[in-house]
Formats: C-alpha cells, sequence, structure tokens
C-alpha cells in the first residue's frame, strides 16, 4: 500500500473543489458563531424592559404574553447579531490568512530574484 504525502509546500487551498472549500468556510464560521454566542449580550432594548417592568408590577397573563413575546424578539436579535459577530470573525480571519499567504509568496519571489541577481543571472 502506498502512502500518499502532500508537502505543505505544495498543498494550497485553491486545489480543493468548492464543496471542501465551502465546508471549511461553514466550520470556521459555526466556531466563529460559538465564540460570539461567549460575549455577554449588553443590548439593552426598551420594549424589554417595558415588559419585565409591567409584569412584575400585574403579572397577569395578558403581561405574561407580552414578556414572551418581547424575550422571543431580544433571543432573535441576540443571534442575529452573534451571526453579523460570526460573518466578521471569518472574514477577518481568511483576510489575515490570505495577506500573510500573500506576503510569504512576494518575499519568497523577491528572496529569488536577489539570489538571481547576485549569481549574475
Amino acid at each position: 500500500m502506498q502512502r500518499l504525502s502532500i508537502s505543505p509546500a505544495t498543498a494550497s487551498i485553491d486545489s480543493m473543489t468548492v464543496v471542501r472549500k465551502a465546508g471549511y468556510f461553514l466550520l470556521a464560521y459555526f466556531c466563529a458563531f460559538i465564540l460570539a454566542n461567549l460575549i455577554p449580550e449588553r443590548v439593552d432594548r426598551r420594549e424589554y424592559a417595558i415588559a419585565v417592568d409591567e409584569y412584575t408590577r400585574d403579572p397577569t397573563a395578558e403581561n405574561e404574553v407580552a414578556l414572551k413575546v418581547e424575550r422571543r424578539e431580544n433571543v432573535l436579535a441576540h443571534l442575529r447579531d452573534n451571526a453579523m459577530i460570526g460573518f466578521v470573525l471569518v472574514v477577518l480571519g481568511y483576510g489575515i490568512w490570505g495577506g500573510s499567504r500573500l506576503v510569504k509568496r512576494l518575499v519568497h519571489q523577491t528572496d529569488a530574484a536577489i539570489v538571481l541577481l547576485t549569481n549574475g543571472i
């Protein structure tokens, strides 16, 4: 049985299939979403505060329904914010990774050009 090995110098994300690239992106997005979800919520929604205040003053069924509706809207707003923060984290991460690869490639080309010039070629 022959074992295939891919050296780090020849491995490239450009040679991967679209499905695999999308899988890596979704995995990174999922991890970033979980990380963003760990950030405590600091959004103060006025409608939710009013519903909580009304329910604590007069705990009727009507106020309880209003509180549940506002709590659901609060949770959805928190998830939406986490989704945006996760997307920003992924874009920044991929940007930093791509920028570092570009710099390494440019430095490598510059080093190769310097070696060629110093050898008189």
